[in-house]
């Protein structure tokens, strides 16, 4: 049996509280809970798939919903506004919404190092980060860890607004290119163009991936959404532990470019790069402990890029750590 506690992020914010248009229980007298994901489905988000499709949540009273979206879909404004119930994304992107006045509180922590990398030819001379100077590279331009590698590294690099296809990078176009180390490289390999990855994480960037809701969420439904970030972490160790069929089944359905092979390999990637639940000794020790350290350091980099310039970094005026979170598999 596997007991879970938390660690709760909450704020207190200038704009006031927004209501959650969901009621207290449907019909058959579970809990709805709608999740807005931050892309497509994939097996980057394979832990929330299987706590639905293998009746976790129902399991912990949750009748749950997971929307659809796009890249031009503003999920953190969707849960701000009570649209959703809850969404997960990157922590940095929390913070700087948080920053502008956005109600969101942070349930807990799932994912211990995000996937973003920078995608190279495997002939290529860039072999570090450093090495970027001066190099055409294509990424989301808006992302804070452009900023930080620049800053950081002290370089320049020529970039390109990202248009999330490949063919500028595989025609040459581009010296490197922003990508998911769970997803671009299977695609551009198939294609037969051998690649390597530099990861952000590696640079020191790394904000975790978190589960979030707004403030009238917290205040009025907080049990609820306790029992849907238990059940979710059970979801994920069932989806790297288990048999992950039943999550990446639905997720095939609902984006037909997730075939068997690639699904089978980003878990793959997923559990060998411990993106989940952390990597080398740190392992399986803090995943979803989101410390105010962490935070901290995430505030201060998003500072120093000029990101968050509103936000005191050593006494968090508008965290509340109630909770700690630890795994008990006794």
């Amino acid at each position: 049996m596997r007991t879970f506690y938390y660690i709760v992020l909450s704020g207190i914010l200038a704009l006031g509280l927004v209501a959650c248009s969901k009621g207290p229980e449907d019909e058959a007298g579970l809990k709805p809970i709608v999740i807005q994901p931050d892309w497509y489905p994939q097996p980057e988000q394979g832990g929330f798939f299987m706590a639905k499709a293998a009746g976790i949540y129902e399991e912990f009273g949750l009748s749950v919903e997971i929307l659809d979206t796009s890249p031009n879909i503003p999920f953190v404004q969707r849960v701000a506004k009570g649209d959703a119930t809850v969404g997960f994304t990157r922590l940095d992107l929390l913070i700087e919404a948080i920053s502008k006045g956005l109600p969101l509180m942070i349930i807990g922590k799932y994912a211990e190092h995000s996937p973003v990398s920078i995608m190279v030819p495997e002939a290529s001379d860039i072999h570090s980060f450093p090495d970027l100077d001066d190099k055409r590279v294509m990424a989301a331009i808006f992302v804070p860890y452009v900023d930080f590698i620049q800053a950081h590294y002290d370089i320049k690099m020529r970039l390109f607004p990202h248009n999330w296809g490949t063919a500028q990078f595989m025609a040459g176009e581009l010296d490197a290119q922003q990508a998911y180390i769970t997803s671009e490289p299977f695609y551009v390999e198939r294609l037969g163009m051998p690649v390597r990855t530099l990861l952000v994480a590696d640079s020191g960037y790394d904000p975790p991936h978190v589960v979030f809701t707004n403030e009238e969420n917290w205040k009025t439904r907080k049990d609820d959404l306790l029992a849907f970030f238990e059940a979710t972490m059970e979801g994920w160790l069932a989806y790297l532990e288990d048999d992950p069929s039943p999550a990446n089944e639905v997720i095939g359905e609902l984006n037909p470019k997730m075939d068997a092979e690639f699904m089978a390999w980003s878990r793959e990637v997923l559990i060998e790069e411990g993106l989940i639940w952390g990597r080398g000794e740190e392992k399986r020790e803090a995943w979803g402990k989101l410390e105010k350290e962490e935070v901290a350091m995430v505030v201060q980099q998003l500072q120093k890029i000029g990101q968050v310039p509103d936000l005191d970094s050593e006494e968090f005026p508008w965290v509340d750590f109630d909770f700690v979170w630890s795994e008990d598999q006794d």
